[in-house]
């Protein structure tokens, strides 16, 4: 039988390598900055996203399968806090586009992205997530 994976893919975040996210903290405190930190690698993905560039870094055969949050008995509601819309007392302002998205889906993914932005222009760059997941990858599944 073909091996497969069924991964979700109607929830979306922003996945973060905690190397980074340290990195980012390191440099908050180095420059003794004050306020809220709101720090992610940039980008986003779903789950099924996430296991296609896995899947591609091993030049793994395995048949992946997107399938809905229902799927594994998952409510879709539960994606208005899976991404963390911004809670920064108003300093970073909540785009417009923060709302209900296609099919009930929420969209925090422009929050996300509005406050890295507003990190990035503060001073620092996070790196994209799929950067991230490589090193991982590299570095700690270096035999496979």
């Amino acid at each position: 039988k073909t091996q497969e994976i069924k991964a979700i893919s109607d929830r979306h975040g922003t996945p973060t390598f905690a190397k980074d996210l340290v990195s980012a903290i390191k440099e908050f405190l180095i420059q003794d900055r004050r306020g809220i930190l709101h720090a992610a690698n940039t980008g986003c993905c779903s789950r099924y996203d996430m296991v296609l560039e896995i899947t591609k870094f091993f030049n793994s055969k395995i048949k992946i399968i997107p399938v809905n949050s229902d799927y594994f008995g998952l409510s879709r509601t539960r994606q208005r806090h899976a991404a963390g819309p911004v809670r920064s007392r108003g300093r970073v302002p909540r785009p417009a586009s923060f709302g209900t998205g296609p099919r009930g889906l929420v969209r925090d993914l422009s929050a996300n992205q509005l406050a890295n932005e507003c990190l990035s222009s503060m001073f620092y760059e996070m790196r994209p997530w799929q950067d991230a997941l490589g090193e991982y990858l590299r570095t700690e599944w270096p035999n496979h």
